[in-house]
């Protein structure tokens, strides 16, 4: 997989070996997050309005990076993880209970932005192959992201690891785009009662409702010497239709940031997640 391209995938190119996956998403992250690409540094408000420093970095192929430090101070740091890897703390390490209630999750915190997502069948496990509808704003249509995500638990290093981590303990969460033409297939033979009507694509739908749009993303999770969780999270993104590309490279650096404080208080409003996930949302 070339994740830094940020092209559409299609399900036999997805990478099935964990220990490679890991090393891909850190040699990314590494080469956005080059000094020379530092770019903004927005100052946020968390769920205890505690002022919360997001760094952000900007590199090549419309890439764009945020990196901030979430306290164990202010944050149960165990409820931080679940909440954005859907992972569970069980015996002495991390485990994936259910691979999806990532985007069930991130639906929740995300708000109005995320209209609706439906998981569909036939993704490589342990990838899944999410249908997102994104609300951008009255002015835009919707936008259909057709995505294969993939968590890889946190994980401690050890002197026998293959893996490089970022910390002492690193889990990562990868998205990127599928090919559309495979998932049109798919869809088309598929007998999922949960799909939308409006998944096929029409030129009447097309031009009415909403438009492909596609993302890449990787993120990190990590502790620090300090035990303090660091949050890496680095994207590129089209949003298709009549949006010039560099308009969404500019925006790019302000709206992840924006991401920050939007899981904190949703994780401060809960004392527990929901482990239930309807598919369909």
């Amino acid at each position: 997989m070339k994740l830094l391209e940020a092209t559409p995938f299609k399900s036999g190119d997805l990478e099935l070996d964990e220990d490679q996956l890991r090393n891909q998403c850190l040699e990314l992250l590494e080469c956005i997050y080059q000094e020379e690409n530092r770019y903004k540094t927005f100052h946020q408000t968390g769920a205890h309005n505690e002022t919360i420093q997001v760094d952000t970095f900007k590199g090549s192929n419309g890439w764009a990076g945020r990196s901030n430090t979430i306290s164990a101070n202010d944050y149960n740091l165990e409820n931080v993880v679940e909440a954005l890897t859907g992972c569970v703390y069980e015996g002495d390490k991390w485990k994936i209970a259910d691979p999806t209630l990532h985007t069930y999750y991130e639906k929740q915190y995300m708000g109005k932005l995320v209209e609706s997502f439906v998981i569909l069948k036939g993704a490589p496990e342990p990838w899944y192959c999410v249908e997102l509808n994104y609300n951008l704003g009255p002015l835009l249509k919707t936008r259909k992201f057709y995505e294969y995500v993939r968590v890889l638990p946190p994980l401690e290093q050890n002197e026998g690891s293959k893996v490089k981590l970022f910390g002492k303990e690193s889990g990562f969460i990868v998205s990127v785009p599928a090919d559309i033409e495979e998932i049109q297939q798919t869809l088309r033979s598929s007998d999922n009662p949960n799909l939308h009507s409006d998944s096929l694509l029409t030129d009447l739908q097309f031009s009415k409702e909403w438009v492909y749009a596609q993302y890449s993303s990787v993120e990190s999770i990590s502790y620090g010497d300090s035990q303090d969780l660091i949050w890496n999270m680095a994207t590129a993104s089209n949003a298709g239709g009549f949006v010039p590309s560099f308009i969404t490279v500019l925006a790019l650096p302000r709206t992840i940031a924006q991401d920050v404080p939007h899981l904190l208080r949703w994780i401060h409003q809960r004392r527990r997640l929901p482990k239930e996930v309807n598919k369909s949302e």
